[in-house]
């Protein structure tokens, strides 16, 4: 018997979140890969925010322009999924992970492209099972935007959908191998 440590990837998903604070709201379509050997989960997604949001921008040391901008952005996100206690039934599964991301924002009133900006936001939080396939998504995670008037901090609600496409494996499955 030799344990095994790669990855056993066994489940593709679809996820839709909002992540929002008091100033700002963004909506958040993505698919993933999970893995259940280790619980890591990779995911790629965009970020849409609905309409235009009034925006301060320094011109000079306590001048702003207010601007109205339109932002969406692309990522890849990285996470891994703690079960506590471990075993494998549990219904909760805390969540640690970082997305950066690449934002592309567009001002009203600027006919000058702006060049998209590069951000990483850490994300923690908590997955509840609903179903066997189907998990609520409760995290927190740091946006920072670099718009002076819109608050980095930020509260994301989702929900997660996921299908096995290999066989489901136990613990005991997932870690031991018989070589002959």
């Amino acid at each position: 018997i030799k344990p095994i440590h790669k990855p056993y990837f066994n489940k593709l998903g679809l996820s839709f979140s909002i992540p929002f604070n008091k100033t700002d709201v963004f909506f958040d379509f993505n698919s993933f890969i999970y893995d259940t050997r280790y619980g890591f989960q990779v995911s790629l997604g965009t970020k849409i925010r609905p309409g235009k949001k009034a925006a301060w921008i320094p011109q000079e040391e306590n001048v702003y322009y207010q601007l109205f901008e339109k932002r969406y952005g692309v990522y890849i996100g990285l996470y891994k999924h703690f079960r506590v206690p471990k075993h494998l039934n549990f219904k909760h599964r805390i969540v640690l992970g970082v997305e950066p991301s690449l934002s592309f924002n567009n001002f009203t009133a600027l006919s000058e492209k702006q060049a998209p900006t590069v951000i990483i936001s850490p994300v923690a939080g908590v997955h509840i099972n609903l179903a066997s396939n189907v998990n609520l998504e409760l995290s927190y995670t740091y946006c920072q935007l670099g718009i002076i008037n819109i608050n980095p901090h930020r509260i994301r609600v989702g929900l997660n959908v996921s299908f096995g496409f290999r066989p489901y494996k136990t613990d005991f499955d997932n870690y031991y191998i018989i070589k002959e």
